[in-house]
């Protein structure tokens, strides 16, 4: 199968665990019941991950290509190597740090209008503590407008903070 034999094979496995699930049930094994069932869960948790690997195996390489370029203050690089990567199918961990990192680097290059957008889609995952770093650094830069706009961004919605109990 040229290296793709196993998803055949998990395939496979279902098919013979359910098979033995029934059989078993039908004579009234429990215990063999049981652990075909877990069997037939296992190889469907493993097919479910192996596609995950998929996607988070190349945006970890462009997390780590990304860290190089930004050492080197190459933000240009690291918007080329993770802007194709993102992918919101990616293990949550993995795509929080390419999104903090993707936005860094639209900063450092100052693509301000992407980055805006970037985080107001993404605040959730950036965080308040990250929000008001890149506010204060867009106030270092002189960019008082955008700083007043991520402001805005982090702040919560004005209903919540009026509400007194």
């Amino acid at each position: 199968t040229g290296g793709k034999g196993e998803k055949p094979a998990r395939y496979a496995s279902i098919v013979i665990a359910a098979l033995a699930l029934v059989g078993s049930l039908m004579i009234q094994w429990t215990w063999t019941a049981m652990l075909s069932g877990l069997f037939a869960f296992r190889n469907i948790q493993a097919l479910r991950q192996g596609s995950r690997v998929r996607v988070d195996a190349p945006l970890a390489l462009a997390i780590d290509q990304a860290y190089q370029a930004l050492d080197k203050q190459d933000g240009a690089r690291a918007i080329e190597v993770l802007r194709p990567a993102l992918s919101p199918e990616a293990a949550p961990e993995l795509r929080q740090l390419a999104v903090r990192l993707y936005a860094y680097a639209l900063l450092l290059e100052g693509q301000w209008a992407e980055l805006l957008g970037l985080l107001e889609s993404a605040r959730e995952q950036i965080g308040l503590e990250e929000m008001a770093r890149f506010e204060t650094t867009a106030r270092e830069l002189g960019h008082v407008d955008e700083a007043d706009k991520i402001r805005a961004l982090a702040s919560p919605p004005r209903f919540l903070t009026d509400f007194r109990a």
